[in-house]
């Protein structure tokens, strides 16, 4: 069996499995002090799970929404002598069998028939779902946000899809000498009265046109990546292409298909530390486009960008974790909105900047982060404009 144990936010996973869990590469465990731990066992066992199928029989069974793609067949069984929730795999799962014992709020058990290209993902899931909600339980919220850390100083990267987050993000992981907390989602909490960003362990999604501006840039080797992409297009054909034509970049500016970076090759690529909380001093709303445009950074009050904000805080609703699946959020609707409300009164008093530029103006971008860099501090706001 292979073991594996994190710290994150506060809970201490445990984590058994008879399959390397390559997917745990996603988390960086941080120092906070542990208040709670959790027991995950992963076992791929044919006639054991055969076993479990049975119980379906035995059951009213009700249908549970993990995400916007799986689901599960709810229903109940004795196992060792004590009476478990028991989860089964359904919609989105056709090809990746697996059952799901729940036998309290800190102990799971996962059962598969057979090794698929996502078994490593299980446990995965699970503690993804147990971090988010554990911290909704403690006051905190999730935002559709990019964040990272310069010199202690936690900055956030919010913005709709498409509006160049971890573009911002990774020029700053490059030009800023910033360390890595999260990408596309950030957990908000308040802690001694300031807002503090912490990681929130998914994949960094690169879109194609923003690696292959920032492939020469980046310790990386695309072979080597651990999550192979399934891209529309091969790897070569990709770099075949003029990027000097405004039609290309157009054309790749906003693809669902993604490059995927685990949290270790993060850290490699873009030689810098992750796994970091902080209080949060910024946010930053990029804007940014195909063209030729200079940088533009300058400061912008809430009221200009509250529908914003509003539409990228993802609790109680996030649209890809649509639904609270494990039974471990104890807050009602009622506290998850004052948990809402609480953060953005802090949101509030933050600095918050505009930043609009092109994207290879973006790529260029040192001195500019440098001067942004010397000002982080400063009560000052910060403008910038036509590098």
């Amino acid at each position: 069996m292979n073991s594996y144990d994190y710290v994150v936010n506060g809970i201490k996973f445990f984590v058994q499995s008879d399959y390397d869990c390559n997917a745990l590469d996603l988390i960086r465990p941080d120092n906070s002090s542990v208040l709670s731990q959790v027991y995950i066992t992963v076992l791929h066992d044919e006639r054991y799970y055969n076993d479990l199928l049975r119980t379906k029989e035995e059951n009213e069974l009700k249908e549970v929404t993990a995400t916007t793609e799986f689901s599960y067949l709810e229903g109940y069984t004795m196992s060792e002598a004590r009476k478990c929730r028991i989860l089964f795999s359904h919609a989105g799962y056709k090809n990746h069998p697996h059952i799901i014992m729940v036998f309290n709020d800190n102990e799971y058990k996962i059962i598969a028939p057979k090794i698929t290209d996502i078994s490593d993902r299980y446990a995965l899931r699970i503690i993804r779902e147990y971090t988010l909600r554990n911290a909704e339980n403690r006051g905190g919220i999730l935002l559709h946000a990019a964040s990272a850390t310069i010199q202690g100083n936690g900055v956030l990267i919010c913005g709709n899809s498409g509006d160049g987050k971890t573009t911002t993000l990774c020029s700053l992981l490059l030009n800023a000498n910033a360390n890595y907390i999260s990408n596309d989602r950030t957990i908000l909490q308040i802690k001694n009265n300031e807002l503090t960003a912490t990681s929130f362990p998914l994949a960094m999604n690169l879109g194609v046109g923003t690696f292959q501006a920032l492939q020469h840039e980046l310790n990386l080797q695309y072979n080597k990546l651990k999550r192979k992409p399934d891209l529309k297009d091969s790897y070569e054909d990709i770099f075949r292409k003029d990027w000097n034509s405004k039609s290309t970049i157009e054309s790749n500016w906003i693809r669902r298909d993604k490059i995927q970076l685990t949290t270790s090759e993060v850290e490699e690529a873009f030689r810098c530390k992750s796994g970091i909380s902080a209080p949060v001093k910024i946010i930053i709303f990029p804007k940014l486009s195909s063209s030729n445009e200079k940088i533009k950074f300058y400061p912008i009050s809430y009221s200009e960008i509250r529908d914003l904000i509003d539409k990228n805080i993802y609790t109680p609703v996030d649209p890809d974790f649509k639904n609270e699946w494990l039974g471990i959020r104890k807050t009602d609707e009622f506290s998850l909105k004052n948990n809402v409300n609480e953060t953005v009164k802090h949101l509030q008093n933050l600095k918050l900047y505009r930043l609009e530029c092109g994207i290879d103006y973006l790529k260029e971008s040192k001195g500019f982060w440098n001067n942004f860099i010397k000002n982080i501090d400063d009560r000052k706001e910060f403008i910038h404009e036509n590098i």
